[in-house]
């Protein structure tokens, strides 16, 4: 597994801790979300606060809406983060933003799979990530959208799945998957939100 580090320049420790009762929405373990989570609580907080495990950041920000104790930690790279800097609604935690260096994520594969005749070769991963590709890979791949790393090494660990995915080392392994090649490595900037009001 990647060493689970932040960057260099990464503001250690954060400006003070948040104190009291907090609850703090997470993706399952095994995603990147889970990794830079877990280091958030370990700094960030006096006391642990509550994990409450969701299946997607959509569902997280759901389920924290309205209660100013719960947050939501968010990728820069995703399109709801965005959403979320510019709702009314919602607060950034500026202070406690910071960069986490992502596990290498891989193009996987099912053993043995095989792309036979003139079948188009079908690839689970999320929406964001397709990019990481090559251009001849996104020209001839039918994809496959999935919410989370984790959920694309399932779907394609699957005997009528993808035959390929791109998820990261603990999808590939937990799944056994082959690693075709590993792709682009990221340093993420990690963005905290909470409700603005209470409900």
């Amino acid at each position: 597994m990647a060493d689970s580090r932040l960057s260099e320049s990464s503001p250690v420790p954060f400006r003070g801790r948040l104190s009291g009762p907090w609850r703090v929405m997470t993706l399952e373990p095994g995603t990147c979300c889970y990794r830079a989570v877990s280091y958030f609580i370990e700094h960030a907080f006096d006391e642990r606060p509550e994990l409450v495990v969701v299946p997607t950041f959509a569902a997280g920000i759901q389920s924290a809406a309205g209660n100013r104790r719960d947050l939501v930690l968010l990728p820069h790279v995703h399109e709801i983060c965005g959403q979320l800097t510019t709702d009314i609604d919602w607060s950034q935690l500026v202070d406690y933003t910071f960069p986490y260096e992502n596990p290498p994520l891989l193009l996987a594969q099912r053993p043995g799979s095989r792309i036979t005749g003139n079948g188009v070769p079908r690839c689970a991963s999320i929406n964001r990530l397709k990019s990481l590709l090559n251009e001849n890979e996104l020209r001839d791949y039918s994809f496959q959208i999935v919410d989370t790393t984790q959920d694309a090494a399932r779907l394609c660990a699957s005997p009528d799945g993808p035959e390929l995915c791109i998820t990261n080392q603990h999808g590939a392994e937990r799944h056994a998957l082959d690693v075709v090649r590993v792709l682009k490595h990221m340093t993420v900037w990690w963005l905290p939100f909470r409700p603005a009001r209470e409900e």
